[in-house]
């Protein structure tokens, strides 16, 4: 059984992979021809490097200091939330995390980077995961649980270094705080069997 239902988790996995690989090639394939090289162009050696080269697709950066607060959402973000979190819910996972996306890009708020990180982090996109997570803990520094789920994903990034350190702020935020384990090896609070959603 157990065998099962690791298996199934790891196509699960490999199926989310591929459609994020997907998603991001066809990003790359909406460029405009002019702004993209041939393989050939980019690989000779001594040659000039081409006029132009494709677009980067922009990755967030985490936050280095606390950020001030966002102004209230407007109404057109608010129905853009309720799309990407209508999305999430009929299953059409790659595309709400592209509809996240967008939501943070228009409101920077430590909820939405929050659920941005959260999702990622269940697509095990760690990553980028890790860069929503802390932002959304440095704009939070009061919530314990967002410096957990931040410490959870350097666990699975194997970066024990970080992890600590995210787990001495969620002490700090919450004073008295006892972190346990869960099934998983996971970070939770004491007596929890799973990580609370921040």
């Amino acid at each position: 059984m157990r065998r099962r239902i690791s298996l199934a988790a790891a196509l699960l996995v490999l199926i989310a992979g591929i459609g994020l690989w997907r998603l991001s090639r066809s990003r790359v394939a909406a460029l405009p021809a002019s702004g993209r090289t041939s393989p050939a162009a980019r690989a000779a050696p001594g040659t000039a490097p081409p006029a132009a080269l494709p677009a980067a697709i922009p990755t967030p950066q985490p936050a280095t200091t606390a950020l001030p607060s966002a102004p209230p959402p407007s109404t057109a973000d608010r129905v853009r939330r309720e799309d990407a979190d209508r999305l999430l819910a009929e299953g059409k996972v790659l595309e709400a995390v592209e509809a996240y996306r967008e939501v943070v890009a228009l409101e920077p708020t430590a909820k939405n980077h929050g659920d941005l990180g959260s999702l990622l982090y269940r697509l095990t996109a760690f990553d980028e995961a890790a860069v929503h997570l802390r932002a959304a803990a440095e704009l939070d520094p009061g919530n314990a649980d967002r410096w957990i789920a931040l410490a959870n994903v350097y666990y699975r990034k194997v970066n024990p270094g970080e992890a600590w350190k995210a787990e001495k702020r969620a002490r700090a935020a919450e004073p008295g705080l006892e972190l346990g384990r869960d099934a998983e090896g996971m970070r939770v609070r004491k007596g929890e069997a799973a990580a609370r959603r921040p």
